[in-house]
C-alpha cells in the first residue's frame, strides 16, 4: 500500500502543479514524476519526487510523506538561473497559498475511487538547490499527511 499511496501523492501534486498557468507558461507540459524515463529530458521542467512515505497510524491508514517539488533547467540555457529560480518561487507559492490541502483534495486524482486521496496537512519544510552535470535544480520539500480515501471517513 505504501507504494500506492506514494504514487497517488505524486499524481495529485503533478496535477496541481500543471493547473497553475504561470508554471505551464514556463515549463509547458514538462511536469513529471522524478526519474520518469518514458520521455526525453527537456528543460525547463518540474519534477515531483517522494523520497519517503511511511505509515504513522496504521490503524487509521494515515501516511506521512516527504514530497520534493523541483524546478530543473539546463545550465547552458539558463546561466543566471533566473528561470530556475522563478519556477522555484512559483512552487513555493503553490505550497504556501494557505489552501494546498483543499487544492490537492480537489484534484481528479484525489476524487477518483481508484486513486482516492485525502490530504489533511501539507507543510513546507525546506528549500534546496542541486547541481547534477548540466542540470541545475532548485526545489521545495513538503511534509504531507494523507490517506488513501476520498475523505468520507476522516479517521
Amino acid at each position: 500500500m505504501n507504494l500506492d499511496v506514494k504514487n497517488r501523492i505524486i499524481k495529485a501534486f503533478i496535477e496541481l502543479v500543471a493547473s497553475v498557468p504561470a508554471v505551464v507558461s514556463i515549463a509547458g507540459t514538462r511536469i513529471y514524476k522524478s526519474g520518469d524515463a518514458s520521455h526525453k529530458a527537456e528543460y525547463p521542467s518540474v519534477t515531483v519526487d517522494v523520497p519517503s512515505c511511511f505509515p504513522f497510524d496504521a490503524r487509521q491508514g494515515w501516511y506521512r510523506a516527504t514530497v520534493n517539488l523541483v524546478s530543473n533547467v539546463h545550465a547552458m540555457d539558463d546561466k543566471p538561473l533566473d528561470v530556475r529560480d522563478q519556477l522555484q518561487g512559483l512552487l513555493v507559492g503553490i505550497v504556501q497559498n494557505g489552501r494546498i490541502e483543499l487544492d490537492l483534495n480537489a484534484t481528479a486524482t484525489a476524487r477518483t475511487d481508484a486513486t482516492a486521496l485525502t490530504v489533511v496537512e501539507a507543510e513546507m519544510v525546506d528549500l534546496f538547490e542541486e547541481d547534477e552535470g548540466n542540470v541545475r535544480s532548485a526545489g521545495v520539500s513538503v511534509y504531507v499527511t494523507a490517506r488513501p480515501s476520498t475523505g468520507k471517513n476522516k479517521g
